[in-house]
């Protein structure tokens, strides 16, 4: 994966320190067809292998309001939370369930339909981290109703710029 599309956000492309994200976007990117959103069926672990511990898929749930679960937390960004969240719902957890920062992300990308590059402040047991470089791409089973999202996650150690 060589080229990465362009993406705006707002009015400036995004850009991405982490060549995790580079490729996640691009693979993302690579699988949507005739303008539809990808389907969660079209990302294939094995395609990405090297890219699968920094991934999250969270569940979309629209009723009675909206909600994300954690299907899938890879081992990279397992290891650097202070719990393993896997199937829980984002407002079972105090500091993700709504209005957080994480959750109007989310929110944001079911939305739009538009993948985030949203930079999510560092909350974690490591001290030597300044922030996390992630992605929010928006997966759809019928290519326009985000049902799904895939996440790319990279910790930016303090050292890192």
């Amino acid at each position: 994966m060589t080229d990465t599309p362009p993406v705006d956000q707002g009015d400036a492309p995004l850009e991405f320190d982490s060549p995790i994200l580079r490729e996640g976007y691009a693979y993302w990117y690579a699988k949507i067809r005739d303008g539809a959103l990808p389907r969660r069926t079209d990302i294939d672990p094995v395609e990405i292998s090297g890219l699968m511990p920094h991934a999250v898929l969270l569940d979309v749930k629209r009723e009675p309001e909206f909600d994300f679960r954690y299907r899938l937390i890879g081992t990279y960004v397992s290891e650097n939370l202070y719990k393993d969240h896997t199937g829980s719902w984002f407002s079972e957890i105090d500091h993700q369930k709504a209005p957080s920062r994480i959750w109007q992300n989310c929110l944001h990308v079911v939305e739009s339909g538009e993948a985030f590059k949203a930079d999510t402040p560092y909350v974690g047991p490591h001290q030597g981290y300044r922030q996390v470089e992630d992605i929010i791409l928006p997966l759809a089973d019928d290519g326009k109703t985000v049902d799904c999202l895939l996440v790319f996650v990279h910790y930016m150690r303090r050292s890192e710029s």
